[in-house]
């Protein structure tokens, strides 16, 4: 380690909280919660490690930003309220930008425990009524970066000229890193980036001396002068989560599933959705039909 540089350090450490959502999914929340409400522009992180029939996430609404669902273990079936279908297996990422309205449904479609991750992300204020889009990748579409030190999961991102496979409205880095035991891991996140690592397995993650345990986070913002992070595998061999991207600065207004930028959008958001307008035409006459899995 170079000592005359100026590495990014960890600005806070916490550990996720406990909790349940949708139809009993028990998960644990990694942003979200009191010790990290959000940051900029990442407004939420859940780590769901057990999810079968019949918990799940029945009909609901979104608009104003984009959910990542990155599933580890598995399979998921998914549908909305625009007729689109579609199943997530073991490996796999829907990248859904809500945009203007969204009403979909996501529901478990096996009685095995499932594993993964659902990451909501701010949309600029310019692009919060954008028409919704949906991009769902393959395990075997997302480029995998591998050295004798660390195996890397590119889900969005450029990581040594290796682009990730999906596209954020605001770039946004989200990597899926095994390290092993007492080696290290180094990148430039570039200036001006606000992030997270989220340790889901393994022992214990240093940053500069700061310890990272499984479960717990770590935030970080780099400089002008200091944007490289440096992150060693203590004890054993670590799987962590590292994201960052360009903060929005803007206001953030978030009631449940809407998340705009001023409390009138906000109370517009569920207006538009009780009439059946502006985005919510659908909304009205229409139910998923796998949230009645959880009757199965």
């Amino acid at each position: 380690m170079d000592l005359k540089k100026n590495f990014v350090k960890l600005l806070k450490v916490w550990k996720s909280q406990r909790t349940s959502d949708g139809d009993g999914v028990t998960l644990n929340r990694v942003i979200g919660i009191q010790s990290m409400r959000n940051l900029d522009p990442f407004l939420m992180l859940d780590f769901i490690e057990s999810a079968a029939l019949p918990a799940g996430f029945p009909d609901h609404m979104h608009r104003g930003f984009e959910t990542v669902t990155y599933l580890l273990n598995g399979k998921f079936f998914h549908e909305d309220f625009k007729g689109n279908k579609g199943e997530l297996n073991s490996g796999d990422v829907q990248w859904m930008t809500a945009g203007r309205g969204i009403v979909h449904s996501e529901m478990p479609a096996t009685t095995e425990p499932s594993s993964g991750f659902q990451l909501w992300i701010d949309l600029e204020r310019s692009n919060k009524m954008c028409e919704p889009n949906y991009q769902e990748i393959k395990k075997d579409q997302i480029p995998s970066f591998v050295t004798d030190d660390y195996e890397m999961k590119i889900i969005s991102g450029n990581y040594k000229g290796n682009i990730g496979a999906c596209f954020s409205k605001n770039p946004v880095s989200y990597y899926d890193i095994k390290l092993k035991k007492n080696k290290e891991f180094t990148i430039d996140l570039g200036e001006g980036m606000n992030g997270f690592v989220f340790l889901f397995e393994g022992g214990e993650l240093n940053v500069l001396d700061t310890k990272i345990s499984r479960l717990y986070a770590g935030s970080f913002a780099s400089q002008k002068n200091s944007t490289e992070l440096i992150l060693k595998a203590e004890n054993a061999d670590c799987r962590f989560l590292l994201i960052f991207g360009k903060p929005l600065n803007q206001p953030i207004f978030q009631r449940g599933p809407v998340v705009m930028c001023s409390e009138e959008d906000v109370y517009q958001a569920f207006k538009d959705y009780q009439m059946g307008i502006n985005g919510f035409e659908n909304a009205r006459n229409w139910e998923s039909t796998i949230q009645y899995l959880s009757a199965v």
